[in-house]
């Protein structure tokens, strides 16, 4: 027989365990990114490819359950073009841009005769902010302007 006290601590997880299905049925989250980050990832990933030098800019912005919003991207320039520089400019294009929410990246900048010739950057974006901000200037927010000359 089920002393009291387990049936009580069993039945409490159980109601908090229902309640936080409940909860997560009824909110608003979605793993698929919605059409505008879709639309912001395509730009970013142009903005990238017309750079001096770049050949190609692939990748794209992912949203699930452990990540709650991160760009992965790779981009391949041509022999001669500053693959740190580039990694930055990937950085600084996807911090001010608008993605929404976002709080991870990782680029691979390499050329494209010799891939295996690259840099890889990952930036998390709370841990990192106060240097993003002072270097790039502050996210842009829900209905300002973009801040990207």
């Amino acid at each position: 027989m089920t002393s009291p006290s387990r049936l009580g601590a069993s039945l409490g997880i159980a109601g908090a365990l229902a309640a936080g299905l409940v909860l997560l049925g009824c909110s608003s989250y979605s793993p698929e990114p919605s059409a505008a980050n879709l639309a912001e990832s395509d730009a970013l990933l142009q903005r990238l490819a017309a750079l001096p030098g770049v050949d190609r800019a692939d990748g794209g912005y992912a949203r699930n359950l452990q990540d709650p919003g991160s760009a992965n991207l790779s981009v391949s320039v041509r022999q001669g073009t500053d693959l740190a520089e580039i990694a930055d400019e990937a950085v600084k294009a996807v911090w001010r841009s608008r993605l929404d929410p976002i709080g991870s990246m990782s680029v691979r900048v390499g050329r494209t005769d010799r891939p295996k010739l690259s840099v890889f950057r990952h930036v998390d974006f709370e841990l990192e902010k106060a240097a993003l901000t002072r270097d790039y200037g502050p996210r842009p927010g829900r209905g300002d302007p973009d801040p990207t000359p």
